[in-house]
């Protein structure tokens, strides 16, 4: 199976870089986010590859400052901003030959997951969502303050000429810029530095602009989640999730009001959710919730 270069440019100009795996034949296809700071090769290349081999074409895009995409300052990621890349992704890939535009629908896991989410609440063309161990709960509220006033204090360096501050994501003694357990920093810390080799593009970045920080305190999936997510959702929860915990995802899940399919992934954390045991049958599972999101939709035309 192979995998097609491509690029698209969004509402605001910046243009993000992906890999295509297309489908043999005209049908569903999926857009494909990815974890925090992650590059598109790091985690879901084998699900687009699985994806691709069902016949359902997949996109998998690099988000705006961050590997192959534009976008300045690098590593500076805003989630109110990336839920509209998904929806400018849809508009570009709709146009595709293999792809059919009314069976297009939105993927996303761990931080991408409730963007991939909030996009769909706010675009009615979203056919379903996938959003695999969604976080978002990032920091105590004790702590958003001092984010704050750091972001203002950046923010007024910048404007002064200075380049922008940063701050560390892992670290294996925890996590300097979340609020996340010792044992998951040092997880997602090893992650990163065990998938340098497999993605050329990632260059060991583990750093954040604190404008990000800022981004990150203001913004919630929350209100349009509860207020207009209407389309087909699955989501995938794993059992021994410890950066998202697992009952806020089940909350979340438990809130959605369209149709809505739960997997609970038994033995699986945040950090091997998309390997290991049982990793062919939810992609099954996923496979099989596309199929039935796209019949019902046309069912509805």
């Amino acid at each position: 199976m192979s995998a097609e270069k491509v690029e698209f440019k969004t509402l605001d100009g910046i243009v993000l870089r992906g890999h295509l795996y297309p489908a043999k034949q005209k049908g569903p296809a999926v857009i494909m986010g990815s974890g925090f700071n992650c590059v598109k090769e790091m985690f879901t290349k084998r699900v687009a590859v699985a994806f691709q081999k069902q016949n359902i074409t997949a996109f998998a895009y690099d988000p705006r400052s961050l590997g192959e995409s534009d976008g300045l300052p690098r590593n500076e990621f805003d989630p109110a901003r990336m839920a509209e890349d998904y929806s400018d992704a849809l508009t570009f890939l709709a146009k595709h030959d293999v792809v059919d535009s009314t069976q297009v629908g939105f993927w996303g896991m761990s931080f991408s997951g409730p963007i991939a989410l909030a996009a769909a609440a706010m675009d009615a063309r979203a056919a379903f969502v996938i959003a695999c161990c969604p976080w978002y709960n990032y920091f105590t509220k004790e702590r958003v303050p001092e984010i704050l006033d750091r972001v203002i204090k950046d923010r007024v360096a910048r404007l002064n000429g200075s380049d922008p501050s940063t701050e560390t994501c892992w670290t294996y003694t925890g996590s300097p810029a979340f609020n996340v357990p010792v044992a998951e920093s040092r997880k997602a810390f090893k992650l990163c530095e065990a998938n340098m080799d497999t993605a050329p593009h990632y260059k060991g970045i583990n750093q954040i602009t604190v404008e990000t920080l800022g981004a990150l305190a203001r913004w919630s999936p929350d209100p349009l989640i509860d207020t207009m997510l209407t389309t087909p959702v699955m989501m995938i929860v794993p059992e021994r999730d410890e950066l998202a915990a697992v009952p806020h995802q089940i909350q979340l899940f438990e809130r959605l009001k369209g149709p809505k399919r739960l997997h609970v992934a038994h033995g699986r954390d945040h950090f091997d959710l998309l390997a290991g045991p049982g990793l062919q049958a939810r992609q099954k599972l996923q496979v099989d919730f596309i199929r039935d999101a796209v019949r019902a939709g046309r069912a509805r035309l």
